[in-house]
Parts: C-alpha cells; sequence; structure tokens
C-alpha cells in the first residue's frame, strides 16, 4: 500500500506498509532483501496509506485508513509507540519527516489538509489558506 527509502548515505533502509486486520509495518535492507523488523497498527487502522523513515533510520512515522486517518509514529528499533494523533477526517495520501538531522517533525498531505506534525512537543499544525479555497495534496516531501 505504501513505501518510502531513507535518504541518507547508501539509502539502505525503506518502510513498507500493507492492508490488512491488523496492518503490518515492515522494515527492510535495500541491499539484502531481508526485513529488518515487523509490527502491526491495531485492526481499526484498516491500512497503512502512507509511511515514511526518519533520516537516521530511528523512527518510522504513519497514516493510517482508520476514519480519523491516525498520524503515529514509532521507534525502528523496537516498534514502540512514540507519539500520535488524528489526522482528521479527509484521507491522507502521504507523509515525509524531516531531512535535518536531529530533527523528527512530519509533514502529511491529503484531501483538503497539509499538516506539520511537531514530534518532539507532541503537537501538530493545520496549514492556513487564508482567502484561498482548500485544495488536495498528492505527495510531500521536506528539504533540510
Amino acid at each position: 500500500m505504501s513505501m518510502n527509502v531513507n535518504t541518507s548515505g547508501d539509502r539502505q533502509w525503506a518502510v513498507t506498509g500493507q492492508v490488512g486486520k491488523s496492518p503490518s509495518i515492515f522494515i527492510w535492507n535495500t541491499q539484502t532483501g531481508e526485513s529488518k523488523k515487523r509490527f502491526n497498527l491495531e485492526k481499526a487502522a484498516r491500512a497503512v496509506a502512507a509511511c515514511a523513515i526518519s533520516y537516521d533510520c530511528k523512527y518510522i512515522a504513519t497514516a493510517d485508513k482508520h476514519n480519523d486517518h491516525n498520524v503515529k509514529i514509532f521507534n525502528a528499533e523496537t516498534g514502540d509507540f512514540v507519539y500520535g494523533d488524528k489526522g482528521g477526517p479527509d484521507p491522507i495520501f502521504d507523509i515525509a519527516f524531516s531531512k535535518k538531522p536531529g530533527n523528527y517533525n512530519v509533514w502529511s498531505a491529503g484531501v483538503k489538509a497539509m499538516t506539520y506534525w511537531k514530534t518532539q512537543e507532541c503537537g501538530k499544525k493545520k496549514c492556513l489558506y487564508g482567502d484561498h479555497p482548500r485544495t488536495s495534496f498528492a505527495c510531500v516531501t521536506t528539504d533540510d
């Protein structure tokens, strides 16, 4: 359903997200094809709509297909939940970590919404459109 490759060094790690009763998240070695870690979201998540791996491969971000379109951050080594919140009523199509070393904030993009997730402060901020009509975003990228 979703995939992302880390952008540092030799791009050795990838994360993929699946559809299912308890959707799985896999971390893969891109050079050997071996699975490094597997963990599951809860049943109500339905699918991993978008996923991202942090610059240094310490964290995984996911957006699910739950009615609330939850965004969650996990420790890549242990699979432990670190932070999460509801994304809102509209689907999320893409998610990306900051590429700045030591910064684990995330951007998400979707139907009529773009959100900045301040993971270190456990908060989020929706992008404002002013007087302009809301639009949909299909993807998001970040820069350092």
